[in-house]
């Protein structure tokens, strides 16, 4: 039970967070448009349709090439664009190349065609659309059409290669993201391409936090003398520099050089002292995980991820009398706990032996500035404790609730 509330708050967290406006890290680039494109095109112009829905834009599109999949001539190309990621005007994207997913089941439609059109997802909304026009740089489409065929991994490389340090700043971010994604290519081999361009000054600015993300995934050694001269380079921007010493220590050998910007005299021995306390504070986290005492005064905290992590792991732990009080706390009404958090409290006091437990989801069942959700959760739950405990609570509150539908359900839990 314990382990199916832990998996309950992530389901809620990533619920809560996959709103329209949200995409994966790298999405953008090619390597994340093109691993989940069935079609690329080459629109010539883009042209706005009603819809029903306010999730999404609908436009229709004037379709110049197809680069992969196909496109039925008899039927009009619908693309759908989430409203959080709309074109700032259709007008923009004239001749852009477009990666779409014409699977609506896989990109979670709600609304699967407009006039008996089946449309297609514009992945990663406006950013899913690339530039290819005339005052795009030289050969871009070309340059990708030869990524979209590419194969191997020797070829894949090389295509990067070539990209790192080109007069296209978005190929090279694309090479970039290739290399820093989660479960990219990485070794020594992405880290001397990373080395060589930056010892040459090819990397445009805007590019070195992508390349610092790529030296941390690689987990190379050599990786650790790239990130130490980036943060010695005095042309780095700090934002760069400070990337750099926070991805020191995934790199083996980077905690000791991490120690060593500590104890300098360099401008970022300050920067370098509080990454270790920030380590210190996690390493000190972890070992809380085992203690409740330590993890219960957590849930004040400001810090949101701190106090989410505390909670999570408490869930996961073990009921006691200390933590009913402490998620007392949390149930009213000016705590920060919203409705979610609310509703894993309640779904964790199901799985308590006791009165203790039951009495509070008794107090929240009566409590009217709870939401109608969680007070009904709440009921439920009580069912859940032994008829001794929750016989005499459910009758107790099927004759004083005010409210009709929860006074019916709380009499449907006692009969049960």
């Amino acid at each position: 039970m314990k382990r199916a509330l832990v998996l309950l708050l992530g389901l809620i967290v990533l619920v809560e967070s996959s709103k329209a406006s949200d995409i994966e890290y790298g999405a953008s680039g090619l390597a994340g448009l093109s691993s989940r494109a069935d079609l690329v095109v080459r629109a010539i112009s883009l042209q706005k349709v009603p819809s029903a829905s306010s999730r999404f834009s609908t436009y229709s599109v004037s379709v110049g090439a197809v680069l992969r999949g196909v496109v039925d001539p008899d039927q009009p190309l619908l693309v759908r664009v989430p409203a959080g990621l709309d074109f700032l005007s259709a007008s923009l994207v004239h001749d852009s190349l477009l990666f779409l997913d014409t699977d609506p089941n896989d990109a979670g439609f709600m609304e699967v065609s407009v006039g008996g059109v089946r449309t297609s997802l514009l992945i990663a909304g406006r950013l899913g659309a690339v530039d290819v026009s005339s005052s795009s740089p030289p050969n871009r489409e070309s340059k990708i059409k030869t990524f979209l065929s590419i194969a191997g991994l020797p070829e894949r490389l090389s295509w990067a290669r070539d990209a790192i340090g080109s007069d296209d700043e978005y190929l090279e971010r694309s090479a970039l993201f290739d290399f820093a994604s989660p479960g990219a290519v990485g070794g020594d081999v992405v880290v001397k391409i990373l080395k060589d361009a930056i010892d040459r000054q090819q990397v445009a600015a805007g590019n070195l936090s992508v390349v610092v993300d790529a030296l941390r995934n690689s987990g190379s050694p050599e990786a650790l003398e790239v990130l130490g001269d980036l943060v010695d380079d005095a042309k780095a921007q700090m934002f760069v520099k400070n990337s750099a010493i926070e991805a020191m220590p995934a790199l083996p050998g980077g905690l000791e050089m991490l120690k060593g910007i500590s104890l300098g005299n360099g401008q970022l021995k300050d920067r370098a002292r509080l990454q270790l306390d920030q380590m210190q504070d996690e390493a000190s986290l972890v070992f809380a995980m085992k203690d409740a005492d330590r993890l219960i005064p957590l849930l004040d905290s400001p810090d949101v991820k701190l106090r989410d992590d505390a909670l999570g792991k408490l869930i996961a732990g073990e009921p006691s009398s200390d933590l009913v009080a402490a998620y007392r706390r949390l149930l009213q009404r000016d705590s920060w706990a919203g409705t979610t958090v609310k509703l894993l409290i309640v779904e964790d006091l199901s799985t308590f032996d006791g009165a203790l437990a039951a009495t509070l989801l008794k107090d929240v069942a009566a409590d009217s500035d709870q939401s109608d959700l969680v007070r009904r959760r709440a009921i439920i739950n009580i069912g859940k404790f032994e008829s001794a405990i929750s016989k005499p609570i459910l009758t107790r509150l099927a004759t004083k609730l005010e409210d009709a539908k929860l006074r019916n359900l709380a009499k449907a839990s006692v009969n049960q």
